[in-house]
């Protein structure tokens, strides 16, 4: 029983835009779309119809997350916390030639510009 537990906490944790964020957001626009039929959601003319498109935009803006996440993940690989602390580590250390941070730190700016060009591209396909 504990151990499977933990398996929800873990896929949980992973997955936590489609487990915890998608759902409720779904549901809100959901509600928002049947509580107020008689105004065109799509208009923004009036309070009801900006609250719809924001509604709208929450939701995007979780799949953006997922997708930008799961892309990394899948065909550019992501960073584990180990890495991430190893690298910090070795930053600080006095043992690393300039030349060896250097090289550390290009490797950290080019995975944070894979995560950008990976949200920018799912931003473009999701609001476009």
């Amino acid at each position: 029983m504990l151990r499977l537990i933990d398996r929800v906490k873990k896929l949980a944790g992973e997955y936590q835009e489609i487990v915890f964020w998608l759902p409720p957001a779904l549901v809100l626009l959901f509600i928002a779309f049947k509580q107020l039929p008689a105004l065109d959601p799509y208009s923004s003319i009036d309070g009801f119809g900006q609250l719809y498109s924001m509604l709208m935009n929450i939701a995007g803006g979780i799949m953006v997350c997922f997708s930008a996440w799961l892309t990394k993940r899948a065909y550019l690989g992501v960073w584990s916390d180990e890495d991430i602390l190893q690298a910090q580590t070795f930053l600080v250390s006095a043992s690393m030639t300039p030349g060896e941070k250097f090289a550390l730190l290009a490797a950290v700016g080019l995975d944070l510009v894979k995560w950008i060009l990976c949200f920018v591209f799912w931003y473009v396909v999701v609001f476009s």
